[in-house]
């Protein structure tokens, strides 16, 4: 489910080129409404670590960069993050990260 409640099958949304950039940039506005907006710790959590795979996304199978953060900031928290996440988003922040340069 996205932010939204719509069901997104988030592995071919975020795992493969045939994700389309333009869902991967919708769902990256949700995110952020989300993080900023969220009532507690754990939504704010959510809206974070869905925010960043979307960044990974969006650099490793688009060449898109999508936050306007400073990509050692945004590269650094996707490696921070990468070697806790189950397969395939671990795999993914952290290619993600070295896509962003």
């Amino acid at each position: 489910m996205d932010f939204d409640g719509n069901p997104v099958d988030t592995k071919a949304m975020l795992c493969s080129k045939d994700g389309d950039i333009n869902s991967i940039r919708t769902q990256y506005q949700l995110a952020k409404q989300c993080f900023h907006g969220a009532d507690d710790e754990d939504a704010r959590m959510r809206g974070l670590l869905w925010y960043l795979l979307l960044m990974a996304a969006a650099a490793e199978h688009h060449g898109v960069r999508l936050s306007s953060q400073p990509v050692e900031t945004v590269a650094g928290a996707l490696l921070e993050v990468a070697p806790d996440l189950p397969d395939p988003w671990g795999d993914l922040a952290a290619r993600g990260a070295m896509a962003m340069g």
